[in-house]
């Protein structure tokens, strides 16, 4: 069964841990991790994230997610599990990956990763990778839809 697993949740809160952690779990089959981060990426490994680039950033996960479930861009054999490893705050932020998911058959899972007290904000902004403020943080939490 083809699975498309979305990961929902604040910025530090350990949605890529839990991302890698899923993605190894699956002994046979491929797994593809989509993340708009990873378009931030410049050759060196360094992260270089711009907010003119985030829209441009969005559609490029979009369109990892589509070339990893199109069989016809597999060669037949798409991806099994394919990992949406982004914030989507809001239901509408993920929508595009609910109806790739329908046109190519996965199955759809939606994961919430951490919680969004204050306690909880303040951890993730001291963890998180990208130097994302607390008060940005914060603005995650309090928009979060269930």
């Amino acid at each position: 069964m083809k699975k498309l697993v979305i990961l929902r949740g604040c910025s530090g809160s350990g949605k890529s841990t839990y991302a890698k952690q899923l993605g190894g779990e699956l002994l046979f089959g491929a797994v593809k991790i989509c993340s708009a981060d990873d378009f931030f990426l410049g050759p060196d490994g360094k992260y270089n994230w711009q907010a003119s680039l985030l829209g441009q950033a969005h559609n490029w996960c979009q369109n990892l997610a589509r070339f990893a479930m199109d069989p016809a861009r597999q060669g037949g054999k798409p991806y099994e599990l394919v990992i949406i490893d982004n914030t989507n705050i809001r239901k509408r932020d993920y929508r595009v990956y609910e109806k790739l998911a329908e046109e190519f058959g996965y199955e759809v899972e939606v994961v919430v990763v951490g919680k969004f007290d204050k306690k909880s904000v303040l951890e993730y902004a001291k963890r998180n990778r990208h130097s994302v403020p607390e008060s940005a943080i914060q603005r995650m939490a309090d928009r979060f839809e269930e």
